[in-house]
């Protein structure tokens, strides 16, 4: 099998090493969001600088990899107007933070 074939058989197969597959990705994320927490609260140290770079290159792997096997790649990429339409846009964070926790307008500067 070629390279692709073999992405597409484990992203999408529906056999055990497939599935396998899927849930180290799974358990490979939830490592990863675990660690990027616990390391937030650490003194900067060369291995976490390391093991930060080490995870990204998998992840790039990983994007990469759902690129090749995707059908519709366009899709992968989001819209620049979705942050807008779920309330991310500056102006929608500087209003809720406002009302949420009581900041007066004028601790917050125009957001463009």
């Amino acid at each position: 099998m070629n390279l692709k074939a073999t992405l597409r058989h484990l992203y999408l197969g529906h056999n055990p090493a497939s599935e396998r597959f899927r849930y180290g990705l799974m358990t490979f994320d939830i490592v990863t969001i675990c660690f990027f927490i616990v390391s937030s609260m650490l003194p900067e140290a060369r291995w976490i600088l390391l093991l930060d770079a080490a995870i990204g290159v998998v992840l790039l792997f990983d994007f990469w990899a759902r690129f090749v096997v995707a059908t519709k790649k366009v899709a992968l990429f989001p819209e620049p107007g979705h942050a807008r339409r779920r309330g991310r846009h500056p102006d929608a964070v500087r209003r809720r933070l406002r009302r949420e926790f009581g900041f007066p307008p004028e601790s917050f500067g125009r957001c463009a």
